[in-house]
Order: C-alpha cells, then sequence, then structure tokens
C-alpha cells in the first residue's frame, strides 16, 4: 500500500492524518562486513523525509507535517543533546524520556488543535 492510499483510508471518515519526518539515527551495529545498514544513512532518511514532504504536499486537506528531524537534528546531523537534554536513548534511535518531554510542546498543541476541529465538525 503507497502512503497516498494509507492517508486515504485513514482520512475517510473525516479524521486528520499526523505525518512526522523521521530524525537522523545514529546505532551501534554494523553489518556483517564493517559498514552502518544502508537504511541508517543520513540520505537515505533526507530520501525518506522528502516522500513524507511530499505525501503531506499532495494530501494537504487532510495531513499535517511535524518535522522531528528539525526539531531533534537542529543542525542537520544526528544530535544527542539539545540544550543540554539528553534526547535519545543510548541505541542512537529512540527518543528519551526528557527528549519527549522537550518535544511535547511542539507537537501536542498542534495535535490537540486537529481533534478539536474535527469535533467541531462533527457537531
Amino acid at each position: 500500500m503507497g502512503a497516498e492510499q494509507a492517508v486515504g483510508i485513514l482520512s475517510a471518515s473525516g479524521a486528520k492524518v499526523v505525518l512526522f519526518t523521521m530524525p537522523y539515527v545514529d546505532p551501534a551495529q554494523e553489518s556483517a562486513a564493517g559498514v552502518p545498514y544502508p537504511e541508517n544513512q543520513p540520505a537515505r532518511v533526507r530520501a525518506f523525509n522528502a516522500d513524507v514532504r511530499a505525501v503531506a504536499a499532495r494530501m494537504a486537506p487532510v495531513t499535517t507535517l511535524i518535522d522531528l528531524n528539525r526539531f531533534l537534528d537542529p543542525d542537520g546531523v544526528f544530535t544527542a543533546t539539545i540544550d543540554g537534554v539528553v534526547v535519545r536513548w543510548t541505541d542512537g534511535i529512540h527518543i528519551s524520556i526528557p527528549g519527549g518531554e522537550l518535544l511535547e510542546p511542539k507537537i501536542l498543541p498542534t495535535v490537540a488543535k486537529l481533534g478539536l476541529e474535527v469535533e467541531r465538525t462533527r457537531r
């Protein structure tokens, strides 16, 4: 199933769909050849994020894009700490609890507003 088809299915009943870009990752694991897995390469993340942005733009009436990549990697590279807050677990992939708390005011107001808009249209 393509991304646009998934957005179409999710929004068919009037729901809004939130799409997130992917932050860069820095896992310690390497392939047996001693090189990082290709899916962990920054170029792959940039390509994925370009696809997500394109889908969000094409499906703009029902989608909202939240740019986790920009929030978690403000300098355009993997970032483990922002303003003294450790935002990633030591695995180099997942967001830490303090990182989630840092993201909360950047994400929740957007999601709450979308929910309220949908609720108003159903009344």
